[in-house]
C-alpha cells in the first residue's frame, strides 16, 4: 500500500506437492488425491476413486497438472507473510492507475523471466457472488479498462544512414503501424528532434529522408498501433534506440593516427588529441616515440619523451619510459616494436566517450623529433574515434609535420582534413604558421593538395562539412588549408609544410564527416 516502495516479483501462494511445506508427496503416493483448493473448485472429495487416478510422476513430471500444486494457505502458511498471492492469484495494492488501491490478478514469473504456475488465471475467479435474481450471472463488465504495454523489445532497432547528394536516408527495422521519433546529434550527447512522429510504412523497415547533416542519428519507438498492444508476443519495447555514424560506409573506422613533429626550443610542446564518440569503453594505446626513430634513419630524435593522457584538466595516466607489459598490446594493433629498454613513452588505457589530449614533453629538457601515435586497441564496438588533432611545430626538412592515419574495415570514410595556421592567432596561439600547405598521400601517390581553403572549388563543401562535424569556422579568405575526401580502408599520410619554407605552429585536424 506504499506507492513509494520498490518493485519486486510477487511470491505465488502455490507450491508443488512434493512433500515440502507439509504437502503430500505425489511421487510416493501417486496422483490419488486432490489438493484442498482443487477439491473445492471441482466439488469433489479430496480422495479420488481409482478410475480418476492420475498418471505416475515417472510418466508425467511433477508440475504437469494444476492439481500437482497445493495452496500454502491450506497448509497453515500466512498470506502477506509467507507468500503474496491468494489462491485465485490475486492481491490488493496501489498502482499508478489506482492510487487508492485495487484487486489485481498477477501472472507469475521466475527470476529468469520464465512463466511459473499459476502462470494464468486458474480454475476460479476472485470475488463474491451477488445476491438477488441475477445471482451468479454476469452479462457485462461495466468498469472501464485501460491497457498498458510495458514489454521489452525482442531485438534492438537496427539503423543505417546513407548520404547521397546532400540527402540523408535513415532506414530502420520497424513494427507495422508503430510510431518513431528521429533525432540527430553532433556528439551523441545533445539531441535535436528531426521528426517527432514517423509512422511505419507497413513493411519491416522504414525510411526517412532529411537534408540535415550530422554525425549521429537516433531512432526511438514511441508508440504502437492499437492492434499491436494486445497479447504478450511480438511487442516491441518503448524507448529503444540506436546510433549510426553518417559518413561511415560498411565497417570503416579510424584505428590509428600518427604525427611526426618537432619538440623543444622554438618548436615548443606538441599536443595530440582525439575524440571518442558512441557508448561503452575502448582500450586505447598512445605512444611518443623518440629514440627508436633513429633505427628508421630519422636524425635529431628526441632522446627521452614523457607522455601524459588528459581528459580536460584531469590527468588520466602518464608515462616516461614504456612498460614491457604493454608490448603485447603494441603487437596486437600492429605497431612497430620498440627497442628494449629504450626511453620511448607509451601508455594503455580503457577510455569512455569524450575528448582527450596527450601533451608530450622532454624528460631531460632536450629537443628533437618525435612520433606521436594513437591506436584503437579494441578495433570494434560502439565507441569509435571521430576526431583527432595535433598541435605542433612545422619546420623544414625532417622537421616538417607529417600526420598519418589508418582506416580499417570495409567500405569508406568521408573525412575533413584541416591544417589551421593563421586562424590560430584568434585563439592567442603565438608563432602560428602564416601559410600552411596540405598534401594527402597514399603511399607515394598524392591524392589531394590544398594551399588556401576558400580559394578552390570545394570551399562550400569544406565549410558545410566543418559545420556538420562541429569544427570551428575558418574565416573566408584565410590561408588555412583544408580538404574533404572519401577514402577506402588503407594507410594515408598528410604532409604539412609552410609555403616558401616558412615555419610556425599549426593545428592538424582529422574529422570523420557526414
Amino acid at each position: 500500500m506504499n506507492p513509494a516502495s520498490g518493485v519486486r516479483r510477487m511470491t505465488s501462494g502455490f507450491t508443488k506437492r512434493d512433500g515440502t511445506f507439509g504437502t503430500t508427496n505425489l511421487a510416493a503416493t501417486g496422483r490419488t488425491t486432490l489438493a484442498v483448493w482443487a477439491a473445492s473448485v471441482q466439488g469433489k472429495s479430496a480422495a479420488l476413486p481409482p478410475t480418476e487416478y492420475g498418471p505416475s510422476v515417472a510418466v508425467a513430471a511433477m508440475g504437469t497438472f494444476a492439481e500437482d500444486y497445493d495452496y500454502l494457505g491450506d497448509l497453515g502458511k500466512t498470506p502477506g507473510v509467507d507468500f503474496d498471492l491468494n489462491r485465485q492469484n490475486v492481491r490488493f495494492g496501489v498502482t499508478p492507475e489506482f492510487p487508492s488501491g485495487t484487486y489485481a490478478y498477477f501472472t507469475c514469473i521466475d527470476g529468469a523471466g520464465n512463466t511459473v504456475f499459476p502462470d494464468i488465471i486458474g480454475q476460479e475467479f476472485f470475488g463474491a457472488v451477488a445476491a438477488g435474481p441475477n445471482r451468479g450471472t454476469v452479462t457485462a463488465v461495466v468498469e472501464p479498462v485501460t491497457e498498458y504495454v510495458r514489454a521489452g523489445q525482442a531485438a534492438a532497432i537496427s539503423v543505417s544512414a546513407t548520404n547521397a547528394s546532400g540527402t540523408v536516408a535513415i532506414t530502420w527495422t520497424s513494427v507495422e503501424g508503430a510510431t518513431y521519433r528521429l533525432e540527430t546529434s553532433p556528439d551523441a550527447a545533445t539531441w535535436t528532434t528531426l521528426a517527432a512522429a514517423v509512422t511505419s510504412n507497413g513493411g519491416d523497415r522504414t525510411t526517412y529522408a532529411t537534408a540535415t547533416m550530422a554525425f549521429n542519428y537516433r531512432v526511438t519507438l514511441v508508440a504502437l498501433a492499437a492492434y499491436d498492444i494486445r497479447g504478450s508476443g511480438g511487442v516491441s519495447g518503448m524507448g529503444n534506440n540506436a546510433l549510426v555514424a553518417l559518413g561511415t560506409s560498411g565497417t570503416a573506422r579510424l584505428v590509428n593516427i600518427a604525427t611526426r613533429v618537432a619538440l623543444g626550443g622554438a618548436a615548443g610542446t606538441p599536443i595530440p588529441g582525439f575524440v571518442l564518440s558512441g557508448t561503452g569503453t575502448k582500450k586505447m594505446l598512445v605512444r611518443a616515440i623518440g629514440p627508436t626513430l633513429a633505427s628508421f634513419g630519422v636524425g635529431g630524435v628526441l632522446a627521452d619523451p614523457r607522455l601524459s593522457l588528459m581528459s580536460g584538466p584531469t590527468m588520466v595516466v602518464t608515462n616516461d619510459n614504456w612498460l614491457a607489459t604493454d608490448a603485447a598490446t603494441m603487437v596486437d594493433v600492429g605497431a612497430f616494436v620498440l627497442t628494449p629498454g629504450s626511453k620511448d613513452a607509451a601508455l594503455v588505457a580503457a577510455l569512455t566517450p569524450g575528448a582527450y589530449t596527450a601533451p608530450v614533453t622532454a624528460a631531460d629538457g632536450g629537443a628533437g623529433v618525435t612520433l606521436l601515435e594513437v591506436y584503437d586497441a579494441t578495433g570494434t564496438g560502439a565507441l569509435s574515434v571521430v576526431n583527432a588533432s595535433t598541435r605542433g611545430f612545422v619546420g623544414v626538412g625532417d622537421a616538417v609535420m607529417i600526420p598519418g592515419f589508418v582506416i580499417a574495415g570495409t567500405g569508406a570514410l568521408r573525412m575533413l582534413i584541416r591544417v589551421v595556421g593563421p586562424t590560430l592567432a584568434v585563439f592567442s596561439v603565438p608563432g602560428a604558421l602564416a601559410d600552411p600547405m596540405l598534401t594527402l598521400f597514399r603511399g607515394a601517390t598524392a591524392l589531394a593538395i590544398n594551399d588556401n581553403w576558400s580559394s578552390g572549388a570545394g570551399a562550400s563543401e569544406i565549410s558545410s562539412t566543418a559545420a556538420a562535424v562541429g569544427a570551428f569556422a575558418l574565416p573566408e579568405g584565410s590561408k588555412d588549408a583544408a580538404i574533404v575526401v572519401t577514402l577506402p580502408a588503407g594507410s594515408y599520410t598528410a604532409v604539412v609544410t609552410g609555403v616558401g619554407n616558412t615555419t610556425g605552429t599549426a593545428l592538424v585536424e582529422l574529422y570523420v564527416a557526414p
